[in-house]
């Protein structure tokens, strides 16, 4: 019985470990960067850039930077978040319409968090459901 506790105990160190160590090995910064074009014009996708930020934010995060209608930069502002880092927003014009690009800059102090984010999480998912609802946002503004 001993050695089944003894054996339960080391598998239990071992998951916790493993990921810790791993996560220890990653670089704690990181940059992902997305772009789509949207059939709209820059001076019709901007106002929507900005109210799907203002739409998602609990809080947690500020504009640092505003530069209308091309760039917007964003920042974690939420101390008690196990991340820190910002999304940087470029709209340029792009043929009939506009391409805009999502820079995200991160770092993730915690080893066991990166280990997470980098193998648990979809770390892009943010930025693809982030253009997913700036797309369906900008097709309902062109209906009306």
């Amino acid at each position: 019985m001993k050695r089944r506790w003894s054996a339960l105990a080391g598998a239990a160190g071992a998951v916790i470990l493993a990921p810790l160590a791993v996560g220890a090995l990653l670089p704690s910064s990181s940059s992902t960067t997305r772009s789509e074009a949207f059939p709209t014009s820059i001076d019709r996708l901007w106002p929507i850039v900005l109210a799907e930020f203002s739409r998602r934010n609990d809080g947690a995060y500020a504009i640092a930077e505003s530069s209308p209608p091309h760039r917007l930069r964003t920042t974690v502002v939420d101390a008690t978040l196990p991340f820190r880092g910002e999304w940087i927003y470029e709209l340029e014009p792009f043929g009939e319409g506009t391409r805009l690009t999502i820079v995200e800059n991160s770092t993730i102090p915690n080893p066991l968090v990166r280990f997470a984010a980098r193998f648990i999480l979809n770390r892009k998912r943010a930025i693809d459901d982030y253009l997913l609802d700036v797309r369906r946002a900008s097709l309902s503004s062109a209906e009306t």
